[in-house]
């Protein structure tokens, strides 16, 4: 989870710093080029420009790090209308701190056709391209909350399923398997009173099965803690798991895990 949010946050970092770049090159080549103006610095233009950006930048920060949820839960409306109006306060908050900045230090304040130190027409692009932004971080956030319910979805374990054998299929509660068994590309699942053959393999079958009750005592053998009734000491340190009067091999990890898993103590 660290590395996907450290992973989000970099290439939100990227893309914004990107976009600022750009913006101050143009800006740059506009000044020396267009309006001629010969003392145009590109250090000052980019000062310039990081201060306006900065709100930027502690969005990606606070939404990252600090408050992810809080913008789950702004970004997580599926109405457009609150969307728009939210994008359109949120550029027009940009709009006055860009004023603000550009009063103090923006390398044009003194140009011909400027006003606040920008030229004509830029707030209005400054508007437009910061709700564009907004829908960029809206999309991004869309396709997060996508993603951590589809992992949500894929942490769910079975609770049942069917097994068929040729023209009828059994209905097979997890409760009511003793253990499973790997069998080449099978897994024969051991209930009461029968046993099953489906084909995948026990690590794959593993992953479906809720930890808290399932535990993988040996390379070959999977039991349901509910029906494993002891644990037999036997010579040379070795180990046998009773399931439904069947006695199990135990290895050194599933022992570990059986114990850590069923809370033996010793």
């Amino acid at each position: 989870m660290v590395d996907l949010r450290k992973n989000s946050f970099i290439a939100e970092l990227i893309g914004v710093s990107s976009l600022l770049l750009l913006l101050t090159l143009l800006i740059f080549f506009r000044g020396v080029y267009y309006v001629k103006l010969a003392d145009t610095n590109l250090i000052s233009v980019f000062i310039w420009q990081l201060s306006a950006w900065f709100p930027w930048y502690v969005v990606i920060l606070v939404r990252n790090y600090y408050q992810p949820s809080l913008f789950f839960r702004l970004f997580g409306h599926r109405r457009l209308l609150i969307h728009v109006v939210i994008a359109t306060i949120w550029s027009l908050l940009m709009v006055g701190w860009f004023m603000l900045v550009s009063q103090q230090i923006s390398p044009f304040l003194e140009t011909e056709d400027t006003r606040y130190g920008v030229f004509k027409w830029f707030f209005i692009n400054w508007f437009i391209m910061n709700s564009f932004i907004y829908m960029i971080f809206l999309v991004i956030s869309l396709n997060k909350s996508v993603f951590h319910l589809t992992k949500e979805l894929s942490d769910t374990y079975l609770e049942r399923f069917f097994v068929r054998s040729g023209k009828v299929s059994d209905f097979i509660k997890i409760e009511n398997i003793d253990w499973i068994e790997a069998q080449d590309y099978y897994v024969k699942i051991h209930t009461k009173d029968k046993y099953y053959l489906v084909r995948t393999s026990l690590a794959d079958f593993e992953k479906q099965l809720p930890p808290s009750k399932f535990v993988r005592i040996h390379r070959s053998y999977l039991i349901n803690l509910d029906s494993l009734t002891s644990i037999i000491q036997k010579k040379q340190g070795k180990y046998e798991a009773v399931v439904n009067n069947i006695s199990l091999e135990i290895s050194r990890s599933g022992l570990s895990r059986l114990k850590q898993e069923a809370q033996v103590f010793s």
